[in-house]
């Protein structure tokens, strides 16, 4: 069997990317290793601009939406802001429905079908009926954290975050909000509106305490998803005529570790180097993918990770300062974009503004700055 493309992995990332490939012409096949199509453990929170990525409508697979939130240090100062923030949305028949959309436009999908390997430039796959192989004329991973095609390419990833989602027997949340408690340095606690009920999340390193964290909030709950999180995007997310997209990459947001709509980017973005690469005929993909990710995301990426890097080192009452500080700037910061985080809060607060929370706090700057030196030498 011979295809254009093969794309490993069949969530959100690898879905659009078929499409869109498929859309164009291009002989694609999905395979999974999952039966059943669709992430359970996802928070499903979606911001706008996310939203408007994706192939699909959203709105039937809504479950909730987000206008007001609240951020908490964990000496309990609050930070709150409101707005036209996200909605939730059942990530099961939303990924899917993205699948389906694929098909319709003539990608072809293996589910409970494993990627093993390349033998010969073939794809090595095992399924019900055994091991196959598969021409390609390019390969794409988008299977998730722990992904086989990255381990072909030998390249490593920063061992990843741990996340726990349980359901609540009642609603425990503001009705149109969320509530994100930092438990420990830039690992949190949240709790978000899901119909009647809430959902309690944990993200934490396997060390932390992270089943102690829910049950503080609470005692009894029922639908536990555990899933691992990208820590960090890898360098390079190509090599020749095989690439990576979504988790497999490590396209996640640096704060809230949130990666669909990175991902989901990050295909629209890959889709258009592998259609040109094909139409010219090229044996590789051509590297306009990974220069107009970093080039969408670099800031957002680096300043992130730099700031996250801070806070880990940061205490308990260290915590409830910089909060305490914030909460002067709370109006100004409210509207932040929750698909830029970083940049857009920073957008909203002025020059003079920002240089006096510096000045108030030469320390954590200082230590911020270093830290923003070190993440742009590590993705040089």
């Amino acid at each position: 069997m011979r295809v254009d493309v093969l794309v490993v992995g069949a969530g959100p990332a690898g879905g659009s990317l078929s499409f869109l490939l498929a859309r164009a012409g291009l002989n694609v096949l999905m395979i999974d290793s999952k039966r059943f199509i669709g992430k359970k453990s996802c928070s499903g929170i979606l911001g706008y601009k996310c939203l408007e990525e994706l192939p699909v409508n959203v709105d039937p697979f809504v479950v909730s939406e987000i206008k007001t939130g609240i951020f908490e240090s964990p000496g309990g100062v609050k930070i709150r802001f409101e707005g036209r923030i996200a909605k939730v949305v059942d990530r099961v028949p939303l990924d899917r429905e993205i699948i389906d959309v694929a098909l319709s436009n003539g990608a072809k999908i293996r589910t409970g079908c494993r990627f093993v390997g390349i033998e010969n430039e073939k794809a090595i796959i095992l399924g019900e009926n055994g091991y196959e192989k598969i021409s390609f004329k390019y390969l794409v991973g988008a299977d998730g954290v722990y992904s086989k095609v990255r381990d072909v390419l030998g390249w490593k990833i920063e061992a990843p975050y741990l996340g726990i989602q349980v359901f609540s027997n009642k609603r425990i949340s503001p009705e149109e909000g969320f509530i994100a408690k930092i438990k420990r340095g830039s690992r949190f606690l949240w709790i978000y509106p899901w119909g009647d009920r809430s959902r309690v999340g944990v993200l934490g390193k396997r060390i932390d305490p992270l089943m102690e964290w829910i049950r503080e909030i609470v005692p009894s709950f029922t639908g536990k998803e555990v899933a691992a999180i990208p820590s960090m995007p890898l360098k390079s997310f190509h090599k020749g005529n095989v690439a990576l997209v979504g988790d497999a990459a490590g396209q996640v947001k640096p704060l809230s570790r949130g990666g669909v709509y990175l991902g989901v980017k990050g295909a629209k973005l890959l889709a258009s180097s592998i259609i040109d690469s094909y139409e010219r005929d090229l044996p590789v993909i051509e590297d306009s993918y990974e220069r107009m990710w970093w080039r969408l995301f670099g800031f957002e990426i680096k300043a992130g990770l730099a700031f996250r890097k801070v806070l880990d080192r940061m205490n308990p009452r260290e915590l409830d300062s910089i909060f305490s500080s914030l909460r002067d700037y709370e109006a100004k910061i409210s509207s932040f974009d929750i698909d830029h985080q970083l940049s857009s809060a920073l957008m909203n607060v002025g020059f003079l503004e920002r240089l006096k929370i510096v000045l108030s706090r030469p320390k954590f700057f200082i230590r911020l700055l270093h830290a923003l030196i070190s993440c742009y030498l590590t993705y040089l």
